[in-house]
């Protein structure tokens, strides 16, 4: 697995934050998410970031989980409906209920 680089924030006034606030939402949730680090009087007070960006710091996929999504990206998995999901899983306990009754 490649490892991430590590991202430097943009450093940016208060001043600056408060008059551009959509343009650091979008960079901050962009596909490519910038960082913010946002200061007052000098001093670092704040850090914008993405809700995903935030979520990969606090609580990274396990590899076990990222294996499993790749394994289903493959297969095609990952684009199934919940309609096609309901689909399977009924599908899988009828087979599950045949091999029980044939062993009663």
């Amino acid at each position: 697995m490649r490892a991430k680089r590590k991202q430097i924030p943009v450093s940016l006034s208060s001043a600056q934050a408060r008059s551009n606030p959509g343009q650091i939402i979008r960079r901050a949730s962009a596909k490519k998410p910038g960082r913010f680090l946002i200061g007052l009087r000098g001093e670092p007070k704040v850090v914008v970031l993405g809700v995903e960006d935030y979520f990969s710091l606090i609580a990274p996929t396990p590899a076990i989980m990222a294996e499993m999504h790749a394994i289903s990206k493959a297969n095609g998995a990952d684009k199934m409906t919940m309609d096609g999901i309901d689909a399977e899983i009924a599908a899988c306990r009828a087979e599950q209920r045949a091999a029980d009754a044939c062993t009663v």
